[in-house]
């Protein structure tokens, strides 16, 4: 039950055991419990983690998630996505990043070339684990982040990362995110299906984009799509397209 307002008939608060954040998703209040002065009950959660697993990863035979399911992740109570990420209101809406109160993560959604929604991918804000956690059988080099939004373009910018492609879409450059550092033969089969004529490859500025760059470029250069490569000027103090809108990008 909610303490900070009248909740006699179902509970409205919820709290992570871990971290000791809370919300209330009736009256909307949240914070952060001090652990010291909070004791939680003695009980075993292993069979409330595994409800919530069959909850978030529920099977299918399509293996494709409404998109009404989403909805589990739109209250955001952190500023990742605002403040650390700098994305605006309608950014965040369009391609839906939420966060998953239940493993405090932020979330990214995933959905294929035909906007089929895959399920999400979990950024963690633990810099010791794993950045990123994709959806149980996810296969990274089979898609192309932000192809769904591909509509009459033939001509896309080729990046790493998830953020660097919205960032792109958000200044009305289209660019698709390899989610690695070079392309996959599945990667260039989905180009060509797309319709894609031209590709200018803007991977990170670090030591593992340049190679991948010249991989891309080899593996693209007998597909029939023109390729063109972009290079960091000296003076951009900036690993990846994401850190070009940065004030202090320029030295």
């Amino acid at each position: 039950m909610c303490p900070w307002h009248t909740d006699t008939s179902n509970g409205h608060l919820y709290i992570n055991s871990e971290n000791g954040k809370y919300i209330c998703f009736s009256c909307g209040a949240k914070g952060s419990l001090d652990r010291s002065g909070f004791k939680l009950p003695a009980i075993s959660t292993s069979h409330v983690r595994d409800r919530l697993m069959a909850v978030k990863e529920p099977k299918s035979e399509t293996k494709f998630y409404p998109d009404e399911w989403l909805t589990q992740f739109d209250f955001v109570p952190t500023d990742y996505w605002s403040v650390v990420r700098g994305y605006d209101a309608a950014t965040i809406a369009r391609f839906r990043l939420g966060y998953d109160f239940t493993t405090d993560r932020a979330t990214l959604p995933q959905w294929d070339v035909y906007g089929r929604l895959l399920g999400v991918t979990y950024r963690s804000f633990d810099k010791y684990g794993p950045k990123y956690l994709h959806p149980n059988g996810f296969k990274i080099g089979h898609h192309l982040y932000g192809a769904w939004l591909v509509t009459n373009q033939t001509q896309v910018a080729l990046v790493e990362g998830q953020p660097d492609s919205i960032t792109d879409w958000s200044a009305r450059t289209p660019a698709l995110g390899l989610m690695r550092s070079d392309i996959t033969q599945h990667q260039v089969k989905l180009l060509q299906h797309m319709g894609i004529r031209s590709v200018v490859l803007m991977l990170d500025n670090d030591e593992a984009g340049i190679k991948g760059t010249i991989r891309t470029y080899e593996s693209l250069r007998n597909s029939g799509i023109r390729v063109r490569a972009g290079w960091y000027r000296p003076y951009w103090n900036a690993k990846d397209p994401d850190e070009l809108r940065k004030p202090d990008c320029l030295r």
